[in-house]
């Protein structure tokens, strides 16, 4: 017994001290993890079976979207923010496409769902609002989602959560607004 603590004691203690001139730990070659994609980036979504089940790309997002029917107006301390999506289905087989699936994420935590708004007929004509249904195998859409946030919050991220286990990350705001401080801009777009 005497002998086991002996040798745990003396484990400990090389442990503890520096390592010579010349040994260091192994450093990652890169400068940590993948950031996160940005407004304009394509998104790949990997299904339950491995394969490639969608691509995904945030084109624009507007904030605060004032193209909206007087009649809609989004609720008191809040505004509307305006995403527009793309899809793709690289397979053969038909892509369920379920907006509620979809999320903006504030720079509080929260997260906003898609709403839905009457769109003035220009804004409409622009870009239809993204419904639910399903889109065919080698297919693609793009679609807008409606979303209210907070005011005074800006909006940091677009989100898909297909299911409760899964979260992917569309797109970083941050990097394109210019930061997470300050006013968000009129229009967050690829340049």
């Amino acid at each position: 017994m005497r002998r086991l603590a002996l040798v745990v004691a003396i484990l400990l203690l090389l442990l503890s001290l520096p390592l010579p001139a010349g040994f260091a730990p192994a450093l990652a070659q890169d400068d940590g993890p993948p950031a996160d994609p940005g407004v304009g980036s394509t998104v790949p979504f990997v299904g339950p079976d491995g394969g490639e089940a969608a691509r995904f790309t945030v084109e624009e997002v507007v904030d605060p979207f004032d193209g909206y029917d007087a009649f809609s107006p989004p609720e008191r301390g809040t505004r509307y923010v305006l995403v527009s999506l793309a899809i793709e289905n690289p397979g053969a087989r038909p892509l369920p496409i379920d907006p509620s699936g979809f999320a903006v994420q504030d720079a509080d935590g929260f997260l906003a769902f898609p709403v839905s708004i009457s769109l003035l007929p220009e804004a409409e004509a622009q870009t239809p609002l993204l419904g639910y249904g399903e889109l065919a195998g080698g297919g693609a859409t793009v679609g807008a989602l409606a979303f209210q946030a907070f005011n005074g919050v800006d909006p940091i991220r677009v989100v898909y959560q297909p299911s409760r286990d899964r979260l992917v990350i569309l797109a970083d705001l941050r990097a394109a607004a210019g930061g997470a401080s300050g006013p968000a801009p009129a229009q967050i777009a690829p340049t």
